[in-house]
């Protein structure tokens, strides 16, 4: 068995292609179009790790974003990290992004959730969030984008809950959990299961504003569990509120990985008169689910007629196989283990 083992060790390593350089980093997101979305999307969600410094990181990403011209789904999600890397330097581009009509209106969306994440965690004193948060809300009264209104809305009401419980003298509120990502709106601190109920209550009442919903769905992620992820699930397939709100639900949704959450998360991404938001918020969380079922959906909206909804199918089926190939490599480790000690 020893022996066995050792002819397969020679063999060299398989598994999960290794996490690209600065160098290779910078190479394909400069490229733009000429490099392939899974490339650029692989590179961009890398960005943090391997460059030199935050500041290099988002430097590159300011530099990149306009470069994405062929793809909704780079320049939202490059939106995405600026928000979440928390430089200053990213503001003046998010303002001019989220105000130029002509840009598709899910990255706008994605510039104002960048905006009130980077805002939040500011430590400059010259930083007026509540000057911003009264941008945000005029734009919201004017815009006829309902979900650009919506998300708007939503930051503004983050940057002013945030200004009044620490006068933005430091960070926002982080989830005390498995959870990293700076969120629109924090989940109730300290929730255990017998906060989910509740939680789902509130995520379900449309008569509250979307921030406290918002909040309702947080705590449910937080808390996790097959009662939560049915309530998130639910909401997703039921909702008829607010595009936003289920665009968030399935990003939350893949956060989670939840197997349970399949089902609903397939029936979204098939829906074609969904909105494109949520759609490929569902394609990504199925890809970070990574089932047999979760790809069979996938592969079925690969050539969706919605460009950004194909796209995310295709950068979630990729997902999806990185992290098959590291369980499959352990899988093989653990059994050559077995067989050198055997």
């Amino acid at each position: 068995m020893a022996l066995a083992a050792a002819e397969q060790a020679e063999k060299g390593p398989v598994g999960p292609p290794a996490a690209p350089t600065w160098e290779e980093v910078q190479i394909a997101l400069l490229a733009g179009e000429a490099s392939p979305v899974v490339v650029r999307y692989r590179a961009l969600f890398h960005a943090r790790q391997v460059a030199p410094s935050l500041a290099d990181a988002g430097e590159l990403l300011e530099r990149s974003l306009r470069l994405q011209s062929d793809s909704v789904l780079l320049r939202h999600e490059v939106a995405y990290v600026l928000g979440q890397l928390g430089q200053p330097s990213a503001v003046p581009l998010m303002r001019a992004v989220l105000l130029d009509e002509a840009e598709d209106e899910i990255v706008r969306h994605e510039a104002a959730e960048a905006l009130a994440a980077l805002s939040q965690r500011s430590q400059s004193p010259d930083f007026d969030s509540r000057r911003l948060a009264s941008e945000l809300e005029a734009l919201a009264a004017q815009t006829a984008c309902i979900s650009l209104r919506h998300t708007c809305e939503l930051a503004a009401a983050g940057l002013l809950m945030g200004d009044a419980d620490d006068s933005g003298a430091g960070p926002g509120p982080v989830c005390v959990c498995q959870f990293t990502s700076k969120d629109p709106a924090p989940g109730l601190a300290d929730a255990t299961d017998v906060d989910v109920p509740s939680a789902a209550a509130i995520l379900a009442d449309v008569s509250l504003p979307l921030y406290e919903r918002y909040k309702g769905m947080f705590t449910l992620r937080n808390v996790g569990g097959e009662v939560a992820v049915t309530a998130l699930a639910g909401m997703l397939l039921t909702d008829t509120t607010s595009a936003v709100l289920r665009h968030e639900i399935a990003f939350v949704l893949g956060q989670m990985e939840d197997e349970a959450a399949t089902e609903a998360l397939a029936q979204a991404l098939a829906r074609p008169e969904e909105h494109g938001m949520v759609r490929h918020e569902a394609a990504i969380a199925l890809g970070a689910i990574g089932t047999p079922i979760a790809e069979v959906s996938l592969h079925e909206h690969l050539h969706d007629s919605d460009k950004l909804v194909a796209q995310s199918c295709e950068v979630a089926l990729a997902t999806a196989a990185y992290w098959r190939a590291w369980e499959e490599l352990e899988a093989r480790i653990k059994g050559l283990q077995a067989s050198l000690d055997s």
